[in-house]
């Protein structure tokens, strides 16, 4: 490889900035991986379907990052007619983003079915709107299709959209495998594709077990990288960048079910280097990453505020994780709980202070989930629309040793958030008797297993169903399954959000109780209750609410050091932030 080589700006045709906190740790970052003008991807929560969604979206990425230039996209689905494709091309959107439905991140809104959308197709290839493609199929297994052939399986709708509008441009997205090199090849001008830096790198054996490398679509075999990088040394003027950069907390990809995506934004240009340098292709970095792109599009220079870049050879550590800046960390403290969720808080006392905790009186234990309580509420500084779950002994329960699951309604003012409880059928609200519902938790005699069982007339035995909703809005709905932290089995909870439902799964690696090794603390702390729902604030409510967890044994300590005979005389001195 040269030691030092200089670029004009590098274009990113395929990249997530996620939106929310997310997008304010990401924006910036584009410029910082030698990238000067990329394509946004729709795929948000709710989907951009709208050209005004476009452009306030575009002016949020601007004021982030105001040296990268971005070209919109819309998300394809039902509403979007002619008449918006129309109005788009007027305002500067570029394309419009296809994605089969649930084959990757927020593609719930996905299509079923091209037939429906042929007059908006007829309309982009009118105006000169690119029609992107997420090139896979939604695994089948009666159809035998999978994620090791989801892609080659698409490639007949590529060809007879192709057939249908051969002057509209598109471009298959991330290919992966030789079929897809080959097709786009052969069908001619109208039709380019990106290639990702890490395709160019992975094959299934880098992804399979490890969480990291991850992706839709998957690496495929060595010669389908072999495939991709031929077209890259190749020089083809109809493949170029996409990095298809798609980050995730780290929780969401160190999990069980791991989130698809790799995030590559900040070392985008020097990672690409890297790899084309490995297999002889670093002459082709210029056209690949800086030219190909914006000749597909038609990107003129005067659009982009572009700038020369230049690689230096030489030794580059790259960051385990990227976290929050300063400006963004300063505002998690005031950040506004979205009332279309109600968070289930987990948490139980440090494993080293367990026994310790169980053997402290009533008003003692109280104490301290109240103490806990008020910490959750001063990190929030919001309304409180969360359930506190901590565990009790229940001394005189005649079948053995018995645990109470207290779920705490911490939610102190009802009805300055106008909201309701509902538990099965019953309604609480304000006026309500009820703050708190008890679950006990009963060892199984002779077994390992423990298993809930009815304490109240309302709850059913073993789980535990509320929704949480405003009269003014649609009803959202929560399942919560509460168990027992000794409880072995494999758990599942369900969680409802308007018509969709989900399954998380709660794998014992989840649940750090499981694990004899840990002994700092021990909290069950469900952070995959939002992993579907992708909502960026509510993962940093999640986080703060763990700091306090973190404290809890902190506290517990102070307490009992300072506890006297009167409880009234109990002053706590809290740990600092």
């Amino acid at each position: 490889m040269q030691t030092i080589i200089t670029l004009p700006a590098a274009c990113d045709f395929h990249i997530h900035t996620r939106q929310g906190v997310l997008m304010e740790m990401v924006a910036p970052r584009i410029a910082e991986g030698g990238v000067s003008l990329c394509y946004v991807m729709p795929n948000l929560k709710p989907p951009i379907t709208s050209t005004e969604q476009a452009l306030e979206y575009k002016a949020q990425l601007e004021r982030l990052a105001p040296n990268v230039t971005f070209l919109m996209s819309l998300y394809l689905c039902p509403e979007l007619t002619p008449e918006e494709i129309r109005k788009a091309k007027k305002h500067g959107i570029v394309g419009v983003k296809s994605y089969p439905r649930g084959v990757t991140t927020n593609s719930e809104s996905g299509i079923e079915s091209y037939a429906i959308y042929y007059p908006v197709f007829k309309a982009m290839e009118e105006v000169g709107l690119i029609l992107n493609l997420h090139g896979e199929l939604p695994s089948d297994a009666d159809q035998d299709i999978c994620v090791m052939n989801a892609e080659e399986k698409f490639l007949m709708h590529l060809k007879q959209l192709h057939n249908d509008f051969p002057k509209l441009k598109i471009v298959l997205e991330h290919a992966t495998t030789k079929a897809a090199v080959d097709t786009v090849k052969a069908l001619g001008d109208t039709i380019g594709c990106t290639i990702t830096i890490h395709h160019l790198q992975l094959t299934v054996d880098d992804w399979a077990g490890q969480c990291h490398n991850f992706c839709k679509p998957v690496a495929k075999f060595p010669h389908d990288r072999q495939a991709l990088r031929d077209v890259v040394l190749e020089g083809h003027p109809r493949f170029f960048l996409g990095t298809d950069s798609a980050p995730h907390p780290a929780y969401l990809k160190e999990c069980a079910h791991s989130c698809a995506g790799v995030f590559t934004t900040p070392l985008a240009i020097p990672y690409l280097a890297t790899i084309l340098d490995s297999f002889g292709a670093i002459n082709c970095l210029r056209k690949f990453a800086c030219e190909n792109g914006k000749k597909f599009y038609g990107v003129s220079e005067e659009e982009g505020k572009y700038r020369e870049i230049t690689l230096v050879k030489e030794a580059l550590l790259v960051p385990h994780s990227y976290s929050f800046d300063e400006s963004v960390e300063e505002r998690r403290g005031s950040i506004q709980l979205p009332l279309e969720l109600i968070l289930a808080v987990f948490t139980f006392i440090p494993a080293r202070d367990l026994c310790r905790y169980l053997s402290l009186s009533k008003a003692l234990r109280y104490e301290i989930r109240k103490i806990i309580v008020e910490r959750i509420q001063r990190k929030f500084r919001t309304g409180n629309n969360y359930l506190l779950v901590t565990i009790e002994p229940l001394d005189t329960y005649s079948s053995g040793p018995t645990h109470i699951f207290d779920l705490m309604f911490c939610d102190v003012d009802i009805l300055s958030l106008n909201t309701r409880f509902k538990i099965n059928d019953k309604t609480f609200d304000n006026s309500s008797p009820i703050k708190h519902v008890k679950i006990i938790g009963r060892k199984l005699q002779g077994t390992e297993r423990w298993e809930t069982i009815l304490h109240n007339s309302h709850i059913s035995i073993g789980s535990t169903w509320l929704s949480i909703f405003d009269p003014s809005q649609t009803i959202k709905n929560v399942s919560l399954h509460v168990f027992s932290p000794f409880d072995l089995k494999h758990e599942t909870t369900y969680v409802s959000k308007g018509s969709l439902t989900f399954k998380i799964n709660l794998e014992p690696e989840s649940i750090m109780w499981w694990n004899s090794n840990i002994d700092d603390y021990s909290t069950i702390f469900v952070s995959n209750m939002i992993r579907e729902f992708d909502d960026f604030q509510s993962l940093i409510v999640m986080s703060l609410v763990e700091e306090v967890i973190v404290n809890a044994g902190v506290l517990l300590t102070a307490i009992e050091e300072k506890w006297q005979d009167d409880v009234e005389s109990v002053v706590v001195e809290d740990p600092e932030d």
